[in-house]
């Protein structure tokens, strides 16, 4: 069986949008194991060690989402404790790096771009590990004097299955 050196770059560039996002979990994972993020534990006594809670800002809660709906009227519905689901937006047209924030009720917003753990959960997102679990930490706001609401959430990441500790 002979190949040719045409056939091999064809058959590259035919693979390479599926090696694309490998290559850029590699960097990514690359770029964590160089500079981790330190996690706060707030999570309940008697937490396993390693386990570590990332206390994370909503940002665009006073968007409304591509289906007209308000971000603000999502959130009213929202008590704290409930589920999150965070996706890497590749569509994301401004930031190709978005995490939205996912809700049962629709999305209320993104982890803000400079937010020192969406590097980390990006990565821990791509790393081929359990899911990661989040939820509701806080509502605040909502009060005449500040009318607006605003969310944060906490993340779940066991650091040491990711960077590989025992």
């Amino acid at each position: 069986m002979e190949f040719s050196l045409v056939g091999i770059v064809m058959a590259l560039l035919a693979l390479s949008p599926l090696l694309m996002p490998v290559y850029r979990r590699h960097k990514l994972r690359q770029r964590l194991s160089e500079n981790p993020v330190v996690f706060l534990s707030v999570g309940p006594q008697g937490r396993q060690p390693g386990a570590g809670w990332s206390i994370v800002a909503v940002v665009g809660e006073g968007q409304e989402n591509p289906d007209g709906v308000s971000r603000q009227r999502i959130i009213r519905k929202l008590r704290a404790g409930d589920a999150v689901e965070l996706v890497h937006d590749l569509g994301n047209q401004y930031d190709p790096f978005a995490v939205a924030v996912i809700t049962a009720y629709g999305q209320i917003g993104f982890i803000g771009r400079h937010d020192d753990a969406r590097e980390s959960i990006l990565g821990y997102m791509h790393s081929g590990r359990r899911p990661l679990r989040a939820r509701v930490l806080d509502i605040h706001g909502g009060t005449r004097d500040k009318p607006m609401r605003g969310v944060t959430i906490e993340v779940d990441i066991d650091t040491r299955e990711f960077y590989g500790a025992d």
